[in-house]
């Protein structure tokens, strides 16, 4: 069960900070879960104390009411595999995040809003989802936006760093703003993984959390890929076509035989205008796949519950087909051996 700390206030004496300082510790564990709400604070200084804490969990932000009633609201969030996971629950408000902000920041995350309860409205580029229960938007934090809620509500947010989803998608920049409906079977396959994650991820042992994150984002994708590709536009649907083929080239990573003309063929392109594709996006196809390949061999190979597998048996499953090959190629990326690696997990690794 995680272990649940609330973040109180007093108001004046530095708390702020003192939670801000308990959250970064937290998020070394786990299953540590932080919980930020109003509850206790005496209702003249609720909303400061929610500016704060909506600052502290997220990105720098401004937050305003929206309408007289009493207010009141709470945070519960926790790191999950690489991203992190939190539920907000809280009362009308306007929050935007400015330029000035930007400006000031050093994040560069990007961050889905999944709706839970009542209801309310994403804005970016010139994009606009209005979000019903289940439905979700990607936003990015590096560019300004608009969230504004007009009753109480209730969102799962999921946060994480941008080269996450653009190894799937590309420049995401064109996916921000698009709001997917739970009405449609791809947006409702994706809808009900998230919130089921989301209820169940205080229970979910780290070395899960990180495979259950991966799958998150590769749904995410999915979903950004198939809504963008309903876009006017041959700008959308390059970048639709894009995030397909990177979708659909993970699924096939442990394939050895997995070539340009193979994924070209499946996505029904020439190979040019697959090789076209990725070079626009600043790297080349082989090299996007020995990344990700590799990125995959270092997860398995740090994880305990897969520590009777030698290395040559998840490099293998990976696609490569050459054990030199594959040290030299982790050893560039890392800057460590793949037995280093396990050695500095904490667990014997076997050899060949």
């Amino acid at each position: 069960m995680a272990a649940v700390r609330e973040a109180g206030f007093a108001g004046g004496d530095g708390s702020f900070d003192r939670q801000r300082h308990e959250r970064r510790t937290m998020a070394n564990n786990a299953h540590d879960t932080a919980l930020f709400t109003t509850d206790a604070v005496a209702p003249r200084e609720r909303f400061a104390f929610w500016r704060e804490a909506v600052c502290d969990v997220f990105v720098r932000l401004d937050c305003e009411r929206v309408g007289g009633d009493a207010f009141a609201g709470s945070i519960v969030t926790r790191p999950f595999g690489g991203m992190q996971l939190s539920e907000v629950a809280s009362g009308a408000q306007h929050v935007r995040r400015s330029r000035r902000q930007i400006a000031r920041a050093r994040e560069d995350d990007l961050l889905v809003s999944v709706q839970l309860d009542g209801a309310g409205d994403i804005a970016q580029d010139g994009r606009d989802a209005a979000l019903g229960l289940g439905d979700f938007c990607l936003y990015d934090s590096a560019r300004p936006y608009d969230l504004m809620f007009r009753g109480e509500f209730r969102q799962m947010v999921l946060q994480f760093p941008r080269r996450k989803l653009a190894e799937r998608l590309g420049r995401v920049e064109s996916f921000a703003g698009i709001g997917i409906s739970s009405r449609d079977p791809m947006g409702a396959v994706v809808s009900d993984f998230l919130r089921t994650l989301g209820r169940e991820s205080a229970r979910i042992a780290p070395a899960a959390a990180e495979r259950l994150a991966e799958t998150a984002l590769d749904l995410v994708a999915a979903a950004l890929a198939a809504a963008r590709g309903a876009a006017a536009g041959e700008g959308a649907r390059r970048s639709a076509t894009l995030a397909r083929a990177k979708t659909l080239a993970l699924t096939r990573l442990g394939d050895a035989a997995l070539t340009p003309a193979s994924l070209a063929a499946a996505l029904g392109v020439a190979p040019r205008s697959l090789h076209r594709l990725f070079a626009d996006d600043g790297q080349s196809f082989m090299r996007w796949v020995m990344d990700r390949r590799l990125d995959a061999c270092r997860r398995d190979l740090a994880d305990p519950a897969l520590g009777h597998r030698s290395v040559s048996d998840i490099a293998f499953g990976h696609g490569f087909a050459d054990l030199s090959h594959f040290s030299r190629a982790f050893r560039r990326r890392f800057a460590q051996a793949p037995s280093e690696l396990r050695a500095a997990a904490g667990f014997n690794a076997r050899r060949g």
